[in-house]
């Protein structure tokens, strides 16, 4: 069986990969397309997985850039994020990052609808529950073809069902979704996240409808009107608002001028992005960074303020913010 790594370390037999201490994998064909793959990138690290495999990822310190094909994305410590099988992803961990993942291949045993692509926050308990899970999927790979295929499944599902868990705000989303099975809401869902995502991924342009269409495979009216929907607010209002947060996050950790700043979140006039700012934040955008920077408050949520995530609040108070 050839090796699907270009450097790093492997084990064919075990269906496990590692990534650390600046090593590069690359991840092509593999050949054993049934059983799901673990890996690990940490301390300066680099994986490219060519898709065909849902892929979940969880971030266990430090921080990790991904560059997939929704856009970029930063996994920071107790985040977790789940790619769609037809998305590509190169994972660099930064010098203190760790994060771990599993690849499930397409005929994998979890049913449309377990997982949805998204990304979230979770609480340090989780995170480790969720390790030990991926640690006892990552020991049963280890033990390759001494491993039936059956015996794959129940070391699986436990991590599955606990990420599921993570994405109770998504589940709670599909009866806001046009179609007439349950099946063909938690397709169309799928897709709309992946739409979501890109939204997310590019912060720094305008991401045109024609774009998000393609990638949802869907028209782009119905994009437009299948996000209101779902999401309670419309693409270029959920373009704007991402691109503001990221506006804010450059004003607190940047010295970036009001005009670099605006530029660099897809505002191209300088003069309408002040007036948005103050429209949305009761301040100029230079007020805004002194006294963020005097009181040292903290950066909201990306998905803070969103109408979904409103209408989700639990009754215990606690934001449905955590996963997106």
């Amino acid at each position: 069986m050839g090796s699907p790594l270009a450097t790093g370390h492997s084990d064919h037999e075990a269906a496990h990969v590692i990534a650390d201490a600046g090593t590069s994998i690359e991840l092509g064909a593999i050949a054993d397309s049934t059983q799901p793959l673990a890996a690990v990138v940490s301390r300066l690290g680099s994986l490219r997985h060519a898709g065909a495999r849902t892929a979940l990822w969880i971030q266990l310190r430090g921080c990790t850039r991904i560059d997939a094909s929704e856009g970029r994305f930063t996994l920071r410590q107790s985040m977790w994020m789940v790619f769609d099988p037809e998305s590509r992803q190169e994972l660099q961990a930064m010098r203190n990052g760790m994060t771990v993942g599993l690849l499930l291949p397409r005929a994998s045993m979890a049913p449309e609808g377990l997982l949805f692509p998204g990304s979230g926050r979770a609480r340090r308990a989780e995170i480790r529950i969720a390790l030990n899970l991926w640690r006892r999927r990552a020991s049963q790979t280890r033990l390759g073809a001494a491993v039936a295929a059956k015996e794959a499944a129940p070391a699986t599902w436990p991590l599955l069902l606990h990420l599921q868990h993570l994405q109770s705000d998504l589940h709670r989303l599909v009866a806001r979704c046009p179609g007439r099975t349950t099946a063909r809401k938690h397709q169309v869902l799928a897709r709309m996240q992946r739409v979501r995502m890109m939204l997310e991924g590019n912060t720094h342009r305008q991401v045109r409808l024609a774009e998000l269409a393609e990638l949802g495979r869907f028209s782009e009216w119905w994009v437009s009107k299948t996000f209101h929907a779902i999401y309670a607010e419309t693409v270029q209002e959920a373009s704007i608002r991402l691109r503001m947060q990221r506006a804010c996050e450059l004003l607190e950790n940047t010295s970036l001028s009001i005009g670099e700043l605006g530029e660099a979140c897809g505002f191209h006039d300088p003069c309408s992005f002040a007036r948005l700012f103050k429209s949305r934040h009761g301040q100029t955008a230079s007020r805004w960074r002194e006294d963020r920077r005097l009181g040292g408050q903290g950066l909201p949520p990306r998905w803070q303020g969103s109408p979904a995530v409103a209408a989700l609040d639990g009754a215990a108070g606690q934001p449905c913010s955590t996963s997106r």
